[in-house]
C-alpha cells in the first residue's frame, strides 16, 4: 500500500510538472546530491537529496530557485529523482530562463 501510494504521488508529481513545461529542451545535466542532516528531535539523522545546477561548482556565492518535493507517506527522499524528476526539472529550468540544471 504505502508503494502503490508513493508511485501515485511521484506519478502526479511527474504530471504536474509535464503541465508546467510542456515542451521538451536540451540541457547540460545537472547533478543530484543526497546526505544526511543530524536532528535532535528525531534522534537520528534524516536523509534528504538536493539538486544543483550544472554551473554550481562555478558559481557556488550565486542565488538560486528552490523548490521543495516533500514526499509524504510511503516515499523517501530519492522518490522524486528515482521517477525522473531530475530530467523534468531541468527542461522546465530552462524552459523558463532559470539556467542548466
Amino acid at each position: 500500500m504505502n508503494r502503490a501510494r508513493g508511485r501515485a504521488l511521484g506519478f502526479a508529481a511527474g504530471l504536474l510538472m509535464a503541465a508546467i513545461c510542456a515542451a521538451p529542451a536540451v540541457a547540460a545535466p545537472g547533478r543530484a546530491e543526497c546526505r544526511a542532516a543530524p536532528s535532535k528531535i528525531l534522534g537520528h539523522p534524516v536523509p534528504y537529496c538536493v539538486i544543483l545546477p550544472s554551473d554550481y561548482d562555478a558559481n557556488k556565492t550565486s542565488d538560486y530557485p528552490a523548490l521543495y518535493f516533500l514526499h509524504g507517506l510511503g516515499g523517501n527522499e530519492q522518490l522524486l529523482l528515482n521517477s525522473g524528476g531530475l530530467n523534468m526539472i531541468q527542461e522546465c529550468a530552462i524552459r523558463n530562463g532559470l539556467g542548466n540544471f
